[in-house]
């Protein structure tokens, strides 16, 4: 999409409120995207889904960090199977949930599809009604599972989405899922399972995974790329019809630190600022002021856990240091060091900073304060990563917020994530014994 000419786009107040109309369907940072054609990026996991849907005997597992798109992928992917005549059907799980409880959500949510769908076929209700009566025992195992679903099965191909798997308690539903799998699988019924959870690996998930390793496709989520984070708000600005500053999307590759929810709320108010001075162009001040009205938006938790971790009485600059903490930049899983945090610490206040500096705080992070950082390793081999994934770009936020950071400083490091060195002429730090 061509960049707009930000000097000449005024609208008129009826276009203005008409585009501000489609901002919460087209961007949606408080849910998963539905939309294939709103979905951005995660081109390898798609394909990893679309083969175990489409082979038989195949299942999947999507894993990874909270707030990396996990739901957006698995759903936007269902729902795509309808072209092939599947019915993707989506339970979403709790705490209080057990096997039996999957059922009956799922009792439900056959009853949801038809009504959505009124021009299904008759013998497809027929074969639904009669996969709940088999549903109905109190005892259900693997077995009654497979002769409900066999009777939808008989009418269509099922996809079936387990969300928020991680959730459930019940220490018995993760084997009997395991079980029901491996029976299908054995079977070659032609349903597949999309088992979606918060987790590091797979065996966090889904106890006895090892017996049914050959049907599971293990797709770990990780954070979007910075091209992936642009490519959300530009196709929503495109559904729009709006354009933005070059330097919008640079704060959209860089704030989010990979989490596509941020990349909706930085987009999504960055437009509602534009529209509401009747404007086609979204400009930096746009997305900053945005950003200012997307921190209340964020949930309440994140707000109370920063507050909680940085208030003091006396002066400190706990702040800046886990602003310099979410500046860094972490592995693939979320991990970073002491020595890794020098240098953006050094960004953030200014001045020359050694570990010495802070390292007292992170331990303090760590220990009390609400635990907002997770430390793993020993003495001197300290790892330290959020406990909350989303309070990353939330506390960067923050610092912006608080002018501890400046806008200049994010964008005069291009999409990258932020480091000092540019900034500073520091001394090397020891490596850790």
């Amino acid at each position: 999409m061509p960049e707009l000419d930000l000097s000449s786009d005024q609208i008129d107040e009826a276009t203005s409120w008409a585009k501000m109309s489609l901002l919460d369907t087209t961007f949606r940072p408080s849910a998963p995207v539905n939309r294939d054609e709103l979905f951005s990026g995660r081109h390898d996991q798609r394909v990893s889904i679309f083969e175990a849907i489409r082979s038989p005997g195949q299942h999947a597992v999507i894993f990874g960090e909270r707030g990396v798109g996990k739901t957006s992928l698995a759903t936007t992917c269902a729902a795509v199977t309808m072209t092939d005549g599947r019915i993707p059907l989506i339970v979403t799980c709790d705490g209080g949930d057990n096997f039996h409880g999957i059922w009956q959500k799922f009792v439900d949510e056959c009853v949801i599809y038809l009504a959505d769908h009124p021009n299904h076929a008759e013998d497809l209700e027929v074969a639904m009604e009669r996969a709940a009566e088999v549903l109905r025992d109190d005892s259900i195992g693997p077995a009654q599972v497979r002769l409900a679903l066999h009777h939808i099965l008989t009418v269509a191909e099922v996809v079936v989405v387990i969300d928020e798997f991680n959730e459930i308690n019940d220490p018995d539903t993760s084997a009997l899922v395991s079980n029901m799998i491996k029976m299908l699988s054995d079977k070659v019924e032609p349903v597949t399972f999309v088992i979606v959870g918060v987790s590091e690996n797979v065996d966090q998930l889904i106890r006895n995974r090892q017996s049914i390793g050959r049907n599971l496709a293990q797709i770990r989520m990780p954070r979007m790329a910075p091209d992936e984070l642009e490519t959300i708000a530009r196709k929503g600005f495109e559904v729009l019809g709006i354009g933005a500053d070059h330097d919008v999307y640079k704060l959209i590759r860089t704030i989010p630190r990979g989490l596509p929810q941020y990349a909706h709320i930085i987009a999504q108010e960055g437009a509602r600022q534009a529209l509401m001075r009747r404007s086609l162009g979204i400009t930096v001040d746009d997305t900053l002021n945005g950003l200012r009205v997307g921190l209340e938006k964020v949930d309440h938790t994140l707000s109370a856990a920063y507050e909680e971790a940085t208030y003091s009485a006396r002066a400190s600059r706990f702040k800046e240091v886990l602003l310099a903490c979410a500046l860094t930049e972490p592995d693939e899983f979320g991990y970073f060091t002491p020595a890794n945090v020098r240098l953006p610490y050094s960004q953030v206040t200014g001045e020359v900073m050694d570990i010495p500096n802070f390292n007292p705080q992170l331990a303090i992070f760590a220990q009390e304060r609400g635990e907002i950082l997770v430390r793993t390793g020993s003495e001197k081999r300290w790892r330290y990563r959020f406990s909350e994934p989303l309070m990353e770009p939330y506390v960067l936020l923050k610092g912006l917020d608080d002018g501890k950071i400046t806008p200049d400083q994010i964008l005069g490091h291009a999409v990258e994530p932020i480091v000092a060195e540019r900034l500073f002429d520091l001394p090397p730090t020891a490596p850790q014994p």
